[in-house]
């Protein structure tokens, strides 16, 4: 199960993050120029950046080259409007901004009287215009649609180019809760040369080198992998920079609920084990988010908002657990058949100096030299051998009891 104390700290910061945070990791910027008819620029042009599914927005003014910059947006679907004096209102809608995205869009006004208002329904897809960062987005709907083992995000980043799944390095420690996780190679570089943060927060272990938060599909908003990064604010990672948003409260309320089984019915049976054993694997949990209200005291209004989510872990599994445990006549001293047992009583000095022992008679050790403490010992702590003789070479015994990771 996923670290309690950790979710219910996650949990509380969603209550207590209520507005969208305005960091350097995991945000995104956008950038233009307004121009008028004839192509001259528009200084002091008032430009507002409005969130499609929160009530937030950001406004600038154009300098007195027309250029405008708002920095520092956190991830989503947005609209552009731009107004000015003696100039008709433009809009721009289906403006998508991801994380680490550095894009331009520039905007046309038309004369004021020619039309009340221009709306551009929607927007040209955006280069990243402003750095020369290389990277893939993995949004929403490819996290929770796509068949992940164990739900780690970190075998989703294999759809990506250039990532090569594999397991992690030496001492780099798994913190998946159901150890499936792999620590991908990017772009031919080591698996511990990549960078992990969640909105934009480191989320690496720098001692184990492992990735030791890993929320859900579905709590993930979108995951950027980024390479080649050209900025400052990115550090130890030749390989890649991988960066979770997590999702976050909206103008309406969303919630989702999920459980992935896995038993031991289709599961074929190794060949030296006489039957498959019970295997159950259950994951599940919940996630919801939406406008927070307090009646009488925070409206809907307010543009609060919250989001949390749990998952859990129960995997039962039998143990298939193989030993080579004393047999009923071992125990009475007959090892008939085996390789030959000395009598310790019979040491004596050799021809060459060195000691030797004399055999016991037929291999057998009399009663007279079995210790009853000792025998008493080997028959309370060792089970009895519950598999004929050869059918797994160097093993007479098997257990299947039940193994149960939470």
């Amino acid at each position: 199960m996923r670290n309690p104390s950790f979710i219910a700290l996650a949990t509380l910061s969603s209550f207590l993050t209520l507005l969208p945070l305005h960091g350097q990791v995991g945000t995104a910027s956008l950038a233009g120029s307004v121009t008028d008819p004839t192509g001259s620029t528009v200084p002091l042009a008032t430009v507002t950046l409005e969130s499609v599914t929160q009530k937030y927005n950001r406004s600038t003014t154009t300098n007195s080259a027309g250029e405008y910059k708002i920095p520092a947006l956190p991830p989503g679907d947005y609209k552009l409007t731009v107004t000015a004096s003696g100039f008709t209102e433009a809009s721009r809608t289906g403006i998508s901004l991801t994380s680490g995205q550095a894009s331009t869009l520039d905007v046309g006004l038309t004369v004021a009287g020619a039309a009340q208002q221009l709306t551009v329904s929607e927007a040209p897809a955006l280069l990243q215009t402003e750095t020369a960062t290389l990277g893939t987005t993995i949004q929403s709907k490819q996290a929770t649609d796509l068949p992940v083992l164990g739900g780690s995000f970190l075998n989703l980043m294999s759809v990506a180019p250039g990532v090569a799944p594999v397991p992690p390095a030496g001492s780099t420690t798994n913190y998946s809760p159901v150890g499936q996780s792999t620590m991908p190679s990017v772009y031919g570089q080591r698996q511990k040369d990549n960078n992990f943060t969640m909105d934009g927060v480191e989320n690496r272990d720098p001692n184990l080198l492992g990735v030791p938060l890993y929320p859900p599909p579905e709590a993930i908003a979108e995951m950027k992998i980024e390479s080649g990064m050209s900025s400052g604010v990115y550090g130890h990672a030749s390989g890649a920079t991988v960066n979770i948003v997590t999702k976050s409260g909206s103008n309406e309320w969303h919630g989702a609920a999920w459980e992935y089984l896995r038993n031991n019915n289709l599961d074929a049976r190794s060949f030296f084990l006489p039957a498959v054993g019970a295997y159950h694997w259950n994951q599940f949990g919940a996630a919801v988010g939406g406008p927070l209200t307090i009646p009488k005291l925070i409206s809907k209004e307010k543009a609060w908002y919250i989001f949390g989510y749990y998952e859990g872990v129960r995997i039962h599994s039998a143990s298939n657990f193989t030993a080579n445990v004393p047999t009923a006549a071992e125990l009475n001293g007959n090892f008939a058949g085996e390789t030959p047992i000395f009598n310790p009583f019979t040491t004596a000095p050799g021809a060459n100096g060195s000691p030797t022992r004399q055999p016991f008679p037929n291999n057998q050790i009399p009663q007279t030299l079995i210790d009853p403490s000792t025998l008493l010992i080997a028959t309370t702590l060792y089970p009895a051998p519950n598999l004929p003789a050869g059918q797994i070479p160097g093993a007479n015994f098997l257990s299947t009891a039940p193994n149960v990771t939470e």
